[in-house]
Parts: C-alpha cells; structure tokens; sequence
C-alpha cells in the first residue's frame, strides 16, 4: 500500500510533521479494502444504507436486527451513523465518544454497553469504529 506522504504531513521551518491520525485513517482504509472488510466502503446517493436509526435514536436496525439504544448510546450510535451518511466508512472512537458527551477514559465498546448485541453490530478496530453489516 502507498499513502502520498503529503496526504499525511506537512513541512514547515520547525520540520516535518506527521498526521498520525490522517496516516491511520488512510492505512485503515487501505487494508479494509484489500481485505474487502468493508461492504459499504461508498454509498452513491441513490443507494439505501444497510442500516435505519429510529426516532430519537432509539433503537438501530441492522438488515433484520434491532439494537435498543440507551442514554448516551443513542448519541455514540447516531455519530457514527452520520460519519456513513457522509460517505466515511469509519469514526473515530474518540471522535464518537465526544459527540456522545461520555466522560473519563472510554477506549472499548464494552465500556459504553456491556450488551453483546450492540457489540455485533458496531465494530471497532485500530480506534475507529463503524456500522456492520450483519446478517
């Protein structure tokens, strides 16, 4: 795999600096693809995503399953499904965490809901995270 090195860094008088975040969101998509872990790595506009968010973010449909969502679950779900909408295969973690308002150190799924239902249909890998499309 080849990431332009100006794609993740820049030079100015002090040196070179590097976008740690930019290079681990490029090298995630990359592998993602070569791997083709992602199903739904663009979404064309006429095209229906393979999940649906109720009202208020209550709840998360994946294909057939339905994930109730919970207090701040609702706001860590709906930042992740608008990163989809927008053609992002992938969130932050702590990206979705902030947009959530959750406080302290969350670094796992886990931490935000113990139920193994919602940890089948959110996936998390290298701090990111993502709608699964699971059957």
């Amino acid at each position: 795999m080849v990431i332009p090195l100006i794609a993740v860094a820049k030079l100015d008088a002090q040196g070179l600096w590097l976008e740690r975040e930019t290079l681990i969101e490029h090298y995630l998509r990359g592998v993602n693809q070569a791997r083709k872990l992602l199903l739904h790595p663009t979404l064309k506009s006429d095209q229906q995503l393979w999940f649906e968010l109720g009202p208020d973010n209550a709840w998360l449909r994946v294909n057939s399953r339905t994930v109730r969502l919970w207090g701040k679950q609702r706001l860590f779900v709906a930042s992740i499904a608008r990163a989809h909408i927008r053609n992002q295969p992938h969130r932050r973690l702590a990206d979705a965490v902030n947009d959530a308002g959750y406080e302290g150190d969350v670094r796992s799924l886990h931490q935000i809901c113990s139920r193994r239902d919602f940890r089948e249909v959110i996936g998390i890998a290298d701090g990111f995270v993502w709608i699964r499309d699971v059957q």
